[in-house]
């Protein structure tokens, strides 16, 4: 491994593996509605919103941080009525009361507020307009989620900044490193130069604790607990796996806690992050097994996100990271370079078509089922067990699998998400 290498690893594991406190989606649309609301002045009559497709399937059903309420809907009203645009994003709906909150659903109940899909294809976009009894007014956020751009009232310009666009760098060098070249990376690296990853297993597994202890009646993790408990579920470590994956994303949803993200993704990081560090509890391995393992589940998932983009209609917590955490769960266990190969390719070979409909309870399911499928994927390969090379698009290459993974993404699954908006745009008008 050359130092240029070493470098390009590190600096790319540092920029994409950071802590994230609350989830901002909902915050953008209550963000936006509150300038266009205040830039009109008096009382809220109608509200409309239009988000690009990405941005509205993940704050459909989303809690809106700080309110107890949820779904897009709501985050819109909750804007208009009670937003404070000054100030970070975190706190634009830090002074809405009981009363607003009151207010809010009574202008969504009335069907006061609309929201639609638009195909934008910038991420995120959002432009709302607020009609009150003193006229209309436009607020436009793009490139990044606290990025007002435009606002206009009664079609006079009140600000318009430069329309600047936040394009998230690559994924380099893991674009250009095969598999196997990533594999040598991680076992040769210093441990002071990834050290720092193992705040990623400490802090995601006191989100899954954090989601277990106060799981809600009703939830998935708390039926779960109950069903392992009466022996419906085995208690075996696939189960444990996907129980602190369920956990960690219902607390994720719900903002109870931080969350050490991956690709921008707090999803991504609790299921690259919680089977390797379940299962090193599992075989008390030592920081250094623990490290070396979150590396390479990182990297790969970094890597099956180079193929896919960055933003896909394929659901990246289940599929992505269920491809690194198969391979960093094969290291972890002293499993062979061929055999960290196999278990991609067994992962290539099971869920590579899962699409992502938001950020949600579901969201929850889907990251279990990749654990799930990583867990067994890898024990698979540790036993020499690997589906044959002329089966699908496994094609015998752990690269080539990535990379046909990544057409499926980019090419294969492109308008799901403006299909998937469409049907859940259909879905609003019961939630009133």
């Amino acid at each position: 491994m050359n130092e240029q290498t070493r470098t390009g690893v590190v600096d790319l594991l540092h920029r994409e593996v950071v802590p994230a406190g609350a989830v901002q989606e909902t915050l953008a649309i209550a963000l936006a509605a509150a300038r266009a609301a205040r830039a009109i002045g008096g009382e809220v009559e109608r509200v409309r919103v239009w988000a690009d497709p990405v941005l509205f399937k993940m704050a459909y059903s989303l809690t809106i941080p700080g309110t107890g309420e949820t779904g897009i809907l709501m985050a819109a009203a909750l804007g208009a009525v009670a937003g404070k645009p000054a100030g970070e994003l975190k706190n634009v709906l830090a002074a809405a009361t009981a009363e607003d909150i009151e207010t809010a659903h009574a202008l969504v109940s009335r069907g006061a507020v609309e929201v639609q899909s638009w195909a934008w294809m910038e991420y995120p976009f959002v432009r709302v307009s607020v009609a009150s009894n003193e006229g209309e007014a436009l607020a436009v956020t793009r490139g990044s989620f606290e990025n007002v751009s435009l606002v206009l009232a009664n079609d006079v310009t009140v600000m318009r900044a430069d329309e600047k666009t936040r394009k998230p760098q690559g994924f380099e060098p893991v674009d250009i490193l095969s598999v196997e070249e990533l594999v040598s990376v991680v076992r040769g690296i210093r441990m002071d130069d990834i050290a720092f990853l193992l705040d990623a297993a400490h802090m995601n597994l006191r989100l899954a604790t954090i989601g277990m202890t106060g799981a809600k009646e009703g939830g998935i993790a708390r039926g779960m607990l109950t069903m392992r408990q009466n022996g419906t579920l085995a208690k075996d470590l696939r189960t444990e796996v996907e129980l602190h994956v369920i956990a960690a994303e219902e607390a994720r949803v719900m903002s109870e806690g931080p969350v050490m993200t991956l690709a921008g993704s707090g999803s991504h990081g609790i299921a690259a992050t919680l089977p390797v560090a379940v299962v090193a509890g599992d075989d008390a391995a030592d920081d250094e097994r623990l490290a070396r393992a979150l590396a390479l589940s990182f990297l790969i998932t970094l890597k099956v996100k180079s193929a896919t983009g960055r933003l896909t209609a394929l659901c990246g917590c289940a599929v992505a990271s269920a491809t690194g955490s198969a391979a960093g769960l094969v290291l972890l266990k002293g499993g062979t370079d061929e055999q960290v190969g196999y278990a991609i390719r067994n992962i290539a070979a099971d869920i590579p078509g899962m699409v992502c409909d938001g950020l949600s309870a579901g969201c929850a399911l889907k990251a279990s089922t990749g654990a799930g499928a990583a867990v067994r994927a890898a024990f698979l390969a540790l036993g020499d067990v690997v589906v044959p090379a002329d089966t699908g698009i496994s094609f015998g290459d752990p690269n080539r699998a990535i990379a046909t993974i990544g057409r499926l993404a980019r090419e294969g699954m492109a308008p799901s998400d403006i299909v998937l908006a469409d049907a859940m745009t259909d879905g609003l008008s019961e939630r009133g």
